[in-house]
């Protein structure tokens, strides 16, 4: 049988190689000699899966590798649903955070789907600076449909993260060249925990979206880079606008990885022009944004914001080092994208190991999300382009006519190897404490009903205490304040997040001493400038305090054997005390 090699234009592949290689015979195999186009080659894939594109088939044939092409999109799609929709469909809240949001969103609504200046979150003051995309969109959803604010807080993320799997799919395709590897790429990040544990709660809202639109917007910008399409270079802008209109670092992650595709494969002119026009009209996009911040706060919030966000070199490095490279059951995700780093560093394609790098280095705080982008690039790489090889060279060595088959097998471990690790990773999405329960609920609501407007509250909601779930929920649902919350704070100018979070520190150094009385010398610190205050500690069927789980038997404890607290509430949900007597004498301001 004739046949003809091609390769792939260099130039147009900014992941790894994947040479198209040669057919080879069936009586070739047969002898058990390795086709000389897999030694030193960096990829296998097209021989061992599918005929070369210039080898006549037959029709059946074509079929079932069109079908094969489309599970290659379609599995992975529906085990990225099935993990990111179970979670969601067992709890009847949104799973984890989301009290800022939820608040922001009922303030939208109210104000005529426009954005106010200020959010009453917290009655802290805090600007309403927090891009508002998905804010927008949920706060249109509960004001045309039947939804309630909470299902759509439940819904929007779960359904933004699922729509990930084939944005991703399409990013892989781009740059890897090759469905196979993006099929890989795809499942890998289907399964990878990091890729959806985030986005699935009720705080990933914005972040869900802001991640969905910056893949796509990556996608788009590579084809611009390449191919000097003016619609790619339109839908960049668009898509990269929208993506900063949804989350504070959705922008940045574009900008690393397009800069760093220009950088290291499409540096010339051209290219440097449809880079800068893209970031020009993604800034138009999302000025309505930031300019509306701008005209009502000036530049405080955003600086505010921007000078909150750590960059410790050093604490980037091991993020690095021991975040992807051991991390999950086992490390093998980690282990097999090592190889992949090294498979691409070696062929002279570094693109996706700089910009893991880069993500790392230059955006810590978002580094274990967005690095699941380029990760699952770099598992696909390592599996078909290095364990497949070795696999088919190892086979070829002891059974004759094996040796494709024994690629197979490798590539099937590895890959089932894999999704075992991440579907056992995601067990935990399933638990009641993953989210606020009825009781929870209860008590915040009676909270709100039957304690003084301006009572502030020292909110020990979870282990460890500062800145839980139960304490990000209580200002929106109890509508009263909160002295051991952040979230929001960071665009109030002044330091008033950091100095929070040194509260919240103290706090949780104070949790396993609270025999000591290190918990009396935290409220005279921290309670005592406030006025009037109380004590609400998760209990009976919070989230916080199921069985094996309790975070605050201790507190209770002392709360009831100390003479200076009284207790109003001692119900489903939690236990609230206020100080009294010679106590509340003794911490008045």
């Amino acid at each position: 049988m004739r046949s003809r090699s091609t390769r792939l234009r260099s130039r147009g592949r900014v992941g790894a190689r994947c040479d198209r290689s040669p057919a080879h015979s069936s009586r070739a195999m047969s002898q058990g000699s390795l086709p000389q186009s897999l030694i030193g080659q960096d990829s296998w894939v097209r021989t061992v899966a599918s005929p070369t594109p210039h080898t006549r088939v037959m029709t059946s044939k074509a079929g079932g590798r069109r079908t094969m092409q489309a599970l290659g999109l379609v599995i992975p799609f529906a085990v990225g649903a099935v993990l990111r929709a179970g979670p969601v469909a067992t709890h009847d809240w949104p799973l984890q955070d989301g009290g800022l949001f939820y608040r922001m969103i009922g303030e939208v609504l109210a104000n005529g789907l426009r954005s106010p200046a200020t959010t009453t979150y917290n009655a802290a003051g805090i600007p309403f600076a927090y891009p508002p995309l998905a804010i927008w969109l949920a706060a249109a959803l509960e004001g045309i449909t039947s939804w309630s604010r909470a299902d759509i807080m439940r819904l929007l993320p779960a359904t933004f993260s699922i729509m990930q799997v084939p944005a991703l799919y399409l990013l892989a395709r781009e740059l890897l060249g090759d469905r196979r590897h993006a099929a890989v790429a795809s499942l890998i990040f289907a399964v990878e925990p990091f890729a959806f544990f985030i986005y699935d709660t009720g705080g990933g809202l914005t972040r869900s979206l802001g991640s969905l639109l910056a893949i796509l917007a990556v996608w788009q910008g590579v084809r611009m880079l390449r191919s000097g399409s003016r619609t790619a270079l339109s839908a960049t802008a668009v898509l990269a606008g929208l993506a900063a209109l949804s989350h504070p670092e959705s922008g940045p992650f574009v900008a690393i990885a397009l800069g760093l595709a220009f950088l290291i494969d499409e540096r010339h002119p051209r290219a440097a022009v449809r880079l800068v026009t893209a970031a020009i009209g993604a800034g138009l996009v999302s000025s309505a944004w930031w300019l509306s911040v701008l005209l009502a706060h000036g530049p405080a919030p955003l600086l505010s914001a921007l000078s909150g966000t750590p960059h410790d070199l050093v604490a980037s490095l091991v993020v690095f080092l021991f975040g992807y490279l051991l991390r999950g059951p086992l490390g093998i995700i980690g282990a097999v994208a090592l190889l992949g780093e090294v498979q691409v560093v070696a062929s002279r394609r570094p693109y996706l190991f700089v910009w893991l790098l880069a993500v790392c280095v230059l955006d810590l705080r978002f580094a274990p999300v967005a690095g699941t982008v380029p990760m699952s690039m770099l598992v696909a790489v390592g599996v078909l382009d290095v364990v497949a090889p070795m696999a088919i060279r190892a086979t070829s060595m002891f059974r004759s006519g094996s040796a494709m088959a024994g690629g197979s097998a490798a590539v099937g471990v590895v890959i089932a190897a894999i999704v075992l690790a991440g579907l056992g990773s995601s067990v935990g999405t399933y638990d009641r404490n993953a989210a606020l329960t009825s009781a929870d609920r209860g008590a915040m609501s009676w909270t709100a009903e039957n304690q003084p407007a301006g009572r502030a509250f020292v909110v020990l909601g979870a282990s460890p205490w500062g800145s839980d779930d139960v304490a990000e929920w209580f200002p929106a649902l109890a509508d009263r304040r909160s002295l051991t919350t952040s979230q929001g704070l960071e665009w109030v100018p002044g330091g008033a997040h950091a100095r929070e979070s040194q509260a919240e520190d103290a706090l949780r150094a104070c949790q396993p001493r609270i025999a000591d009385g290190c918990l009396t010398a935290w409220l005279a610190t921290y309670a005592q400038p406030v006025g009037d205050w109380g004590l609400y500690v998760a209990a009976n069927d919070s989230m916080a305090s199921q069985p094996g789980t309790d975070c605050c038997l201790a507190v209770r404890a002392w709360i009831r054997a100390n003479p200076g607290f009284r207790i109003v509430y001692d119900g489903p949900g939690a236990l609230i005390a206020v100080p009294t007597g010679a106590a509340a004498a003794a911490w008045a301001p």
